[in-house]
């Protein structure tokens, strides 16, 4: 058991490195970036995006028909 689990840390090992420079890189370099399109964006994009959202709520939330009027 102890030769699988080596394996697999050395399978995983240079994926996991990899992702915590990926981590590291968006985060010192790309963060501060997003971070501010991001908050000059959020009032332009948030009324629309919210309407959308209204809007398919509405148009997918079924309606209830009284159907027992028949008698």
């Amino acid at each position: 058991m102890k030769i699988l689990r080596d394996i697999a840390t050395a399978v995983m090992l240079p994926f996991l490195l990899l992702n915590a420079a990926y981590e590291w890189v968006m985060g010192k370099l790309f963060g501060p970036l997003i971070e501010r399109v991001f908050r000059l964006l959020t009032p332009v994009l948030m009324p629309p995006l919210n309407a959308l959202g209204r809007f398919l709520t509405w148009f997918t939330t079924p309606t209830v028909r009284d159907d027992d009027d028949d008698s």
